[in-house]
């Protein structure tokens, strides 16, 4: 056990196994089924039961063997991946199982800390030429583990709730790009197989190009679409405005010509983006593939679609030569030699409506798989984390402050006792004497008097709050707005990002998640509906009086990761309501009355 309680190291909760390779020459050690043999790649999170290759009897007596439950964790290249068998297996080297000890830690706990903690693992790694970490480096690291196995089960099954809503969506967003193929097939399914072709360069408005060359490339990050940027098919905007965040005032010009513009189709080793919307200036990186269409001839989205057919994935990135497992990415020209059947205009204008609907439902899902991901992310922070420090444990029991703790808060406030007595007067009169809390100081511990709010006094601070992060101004006021909100919310947090905002009624959840521009983070749907904050405050405060809605909460980017607003303590939220109240008056041109509320001669 470590010096702090609850703090183990790997090795002393598990066995960590190494993997193998059998070789390659042999061809008798792999088969066609038989032993999953677990590379990187297949790592995708959850229990993995299949590979992508497979050991015969023979290959098995080769590897080292681990049993079903045994949690698996990359530690060469991508580090920080994890899964956990579903069956017996083997891995390759890359990979390092860790069998725990069932009778001190369910592996499931294990397999939800290792993931929690991948991050803050990664950063051990040896980034010298390719990221890796050792498997003792790995055996060293000390995770939370409580002492019962009935609390990890109650943490495992809080977790597994929230990431199940995750997965849920996630599936609802493979479906879309499945639908995206299905209904392509079955508009143009006659076209596709009788009508008369020609080569893909008699379509294009221009010769295929790629992007910035490296003599060209301008010193430093400049804003262009990366290898990130082809996780989802379409360009999200959030990368660009970061380049130009981090290298604002940068000395850097890009000829327009490398410039993304709506329309353009993108490829980049067989992965494919429709760009139907490019606001920030964004240019292309010099491994990508721009493809202008002629859209007098074909529209952007059919032939997006068409080259993202299951059938093309071999020929946009596929084998070098035959019997080669080594890939390679087409070539520009090898892209207009391509070629592709005549498609008429109405069935494409058809196919173009309904994959902007397609688009639409896919973006809000995305939003919704984030606001997911960060309810999660924030839960693991809560059941995960490391045990309190033991000056707060000495202070607090199950939420509530010791007695002692009282006596030593009022010793230090030095209050007099015919001074506590009006406080006590005052509060039981529904006023309360709350502390004031400097902005940036809230890595300091404060001694102050606890105060309470009731629950319509913290609905309407949450509902401030909410609105505070929700709402910033769309004008060259962003800038200050974001510093002072800032400044606001660092009573409870040193360092803190808005990341969503839900209003809860008596149906359930309004989720916005709240995206960044240059300088800000905003939901831009309520940014343009409300001129003014207090508009929004106003709707959301008469919707209360029917309750509706009955709180709002924040989940946000802290110091420790994705988190929420419950870590924070009621004269935290008061003081900050406070702030975020007369910031909202300033904002709505009613600034200049905030003497009145503060009572100045």
């Amino acid at each position: 056990m470590s010096k702090k309680k609850n703090m183990y190291k790997l090795e002393s909760l598990a066995r960590l196994i190494s993997g193998r390779t059998p070789e390659r020459e042999q061809k008798e050690y792999y088969a066609e089924t038989g032993t999953p043999w677990v590379k990187i790649e297949n790592l995708d999170q959850g229990y993995i039961r299949e590979a992508s290759e497979y050991l015969s009897e023979q290959g098995k007596e080769k590897v080292n063997l681990v049993p079903e439950n045994s949690v698996l964790f990359s530690i060469v290249g991508t580090v920080g991946k994890v899964g956990i068998a579903g069956r017996e297996l083997a891995t390759n080297q890359q990979i390092v199982s860790l069998i725990f000890d069932e009778t001190r830690v369910l592996p499931l706990y294990g397999y939800y800390a290792l993931r929690y903690h991948a991050e803050e693992i990664r950063k051990l790694s040896n980034q010298t030429t390719m990221a890796l970490i050792s498997r003792k480096t790995l055996g060293q690291y000390r995770i939370y583990v409580p002492d019962s196995l009935e609390k990890q089960q109650e943490i495992v099954d809080n977790l597994q709730r929230f990431e199940e809503i995750k997965l849920k969506k996630e599936e609802m967003r493979s479906r879309m790009e499945r639908y995206e193929q299905v209904l392509f097939q079955r508009i143009f399914a006659s076209q596709l197989r009788y009508g008369e072709k020609a080569k893909l360069r008699n379509y294009l408005k221009e010769p295929v190009g790629t992007g910035v060359p490296k003599n060209e490339e301008p010193n430093g990050e400049f804003p262009c679409v990366r290898l990130e940027d082809f996780r989802k098919t379409y360009l999200t905007g959030l990368h660009a405005g970061e380049k130009v965040e981090e290298n604002a005032g940068a000395d850097w010009a890009i000829d327009d010509k490398y410039r993304v513009c709506p329309g353009d189709v993108l490829l980049r080793n067989g992965k494919l983006i429709l760009v139907d919307q490019a606001e920030d200036p964004l240019y292309l990186d010099r491994s990508v593939l721009r493809i202008v269409p002629d859209q007098g001839q074909i529209l952007p989205e059919v032939l997006y679609a068409y080259l993202n057919q299951p059938c093309m994935d071999e020929v946009l990135y596929g084998a070098r030569k035959e019997g080669d497992s080594r890939r390679r990415p087409i070539r520009a020209g090898e892209v207009e030699k391509l070629i592709l059947p005549h498609l008429s205009m109405k069935k494409q204008e058809d196919y173009s409506r309904c994959l902007k609907k397609i688009r639409e439902i896919e973006r809000n899902l995305d939003r919704e798989i984030a606001l997911a991901e960060a309810a999660f992310s924030g839960m693991g922070w809560l059941l995960l984390r490391k045990e309190p420090e033991e000056e707060a444990k000495a202070e607090t029991v199950s939420g509530v402050e010791t007695e002692e703790a009282q006596k030593k808060d009022l010793e230090t406030m030095k209050v007099p006792e015919q001074e506590a007595g009006e406080a006590d007067q005052a509060e039981a009169g529904g006023q309360e004497e709350t502390p004031e809390v400097v902005p940036g100081n809230a890595g300091q511990r404060t001694k102050r008097k606890r105060m309470e709010l009731s629950k319509e006094q913290k609905r309407t601070a949450h509902l401030v709050l909410g609105v505070l992060c929700c709402w910033a101004p769309r004008d060259e006021r962003t800038g200050a707005y974001c510093k002072r909100r800032q400044e606001i919310f660092r009573i409870a947090q040193p360092y803190f990002q808005p990341a969503a905002v839900s209003f809860a009624d008596k149906k359930g959840q309004r989720e916005y998640l709240l995206e960044k521009d240059f300088l800000t983070y905003r939901n831009e749907e309520l940014s343009k509906r409300y001129d003014t904050p207090i508009y929004l405050l106003q709707e959301l405060l008469q919707e209360g009086e029917n309750g509706n809605p009955q709180d709002a909460h924040l989940a946000f980017q802290g110091e420790e990761g994705i988190a929420t607003d419950e870590l924070w303590s009621t004269a935290q939220i008061r003081q900050m309501a406070v702030h975020g109240w007369e910031m909202l008056m300033e904002y709505s041109g009613l600034g200049a009355c905030g003497w009145l509320e503060r009572g100045e001669n």
